[in-house]
């Protein structure tokens, strides 16, 4: 059924995001990103579509000092698959294009989590929510050139939207394990550190369903066997045990001890994190109400203090 007030929600959404492009990139004409990071990046989707397969050090010319081929493909190949496609397109756009193109499914992808998880039709509060978060931690992302973070953040808010939508977990068993898998795994191709918070909750998830109920112990090992254990195995022994043993020269293991540009002064970030967890666990403790929205917020919370 159509609905007038989505849809205007939409384009107010598709209207933002296509003034940030406008000042930010002149409409897909400069590269204007805040750090030297998108050129890493920019030179990966260029050696892929000249090759159309996953980096190593072969093929990725100078960009010998990473083990491209298990950090964060996800960016990097379904970019490259565009500019290999629209090659007669420069390809310094399609890459504009590519970061501007998540900025808007980032973006659409929350408002409708958001009319999904209240309770009313409440369509000017979610567009508010979504032109916020938009301007937040999406549009950071856009700036520096990290779009394989903005991925991943993409693919949790997709997860936590199936988890949501997926009312009963008794029925179409084998098509909801599927779908989960497929998405759990993502988050490895994306960003693999979002992963331990992400599944963590996930699996409390699974247990609090079965303590309600609402699940059999049986189905509730299946999930998690099926949704957790196989794709964090196949994560762990491609992408991150290679840093563990010295495959890689430079890896995330590695580097996460580093300080960045845009993780530095953290206090602040963690006091709003804090009254954040505090407000959540408030209305919990009030309403008697736990859900996976719950969980996965104050788990990532936790993770990232």
């Amino acid at each position: 059924k159509f609905n007038k007030c989505e849809f205007v929600g939409f384009l107010i959404v598709v209207l933002c995001v296509l003034l940030v492009c406008f000042f930010r990139f002149r409409g897909f004409e400069v590269l204007t990103y805040e750090t030297g990071d998108p050129s890493v990046h920019y030179r990966q989707a260029l050696y892929f579509q000249e090759e159309l397969e996953i980096l190593n050090g072969d093929n990725s010319k100078d960009l010998v000092y990473l083990g491209f081929d298990r950090i964060i493909p996800i960016s990097y190949v379904n970019c490259g698959f565009l500019m290999h496609i629209f090659s007669d397109i420069s390809a310094y756009k399609i890459f504009i294009f590519f970061d501007v193109f998540c900025l808007l499914i980032s973006s659409l992808l929350f408002m409708v989590t958001m009319l999904s998880v209240l309770e009313k039709k409440r369509y000017l509060y979610s567009l508010i929510l979504t032109i916020i978060y938009l301007l937040g931690f999406p549009l950071n992302n856009l700036i520096f050139g990290f779009s394989y973070l903005g991925l991943g953040v993409m693919v949790i808010n997709l997860l936590f939207l199936t988890v949501f939508k997926v009312k009963d977990f008794n029925d179409y068993i084998l098509f909801k394990l599927f779908i989960l898998f497929c998405i759990s795994f993502s988050v490895f191709f994306s960003y693999y550190l979002f992963m331990p918070c992400i599944y963590l909750s996930l699996g409390i998830y699974y247990i609090w369903l079965w303590k309600k109920k609402r699940i059999s112990l049986r189905k509730m090992l299946l999930y998690s066997f099926v949704t957790l254990i196989i794709p964090f195995l196949i994560g762990l022994i491609y992408f991150i045990l290679p840093g563990f043993f010295g495959v890689d020269s430079v890896n995330v293991v590695s580097a996460i001890v580093l300080d960045g540009y845009i993780y530095s002064n953290k206090s602040i970030r963690y006091f709003f994190l804090l009254v954040s967890i505090v407000f959540l666990v408030n209305i919990i403790r009030r309403r008697e109400k736990i859900d996976y929205f719950s969980i996965n917020f104050i788990g990532i919370s936790l993770y990232v203090l």
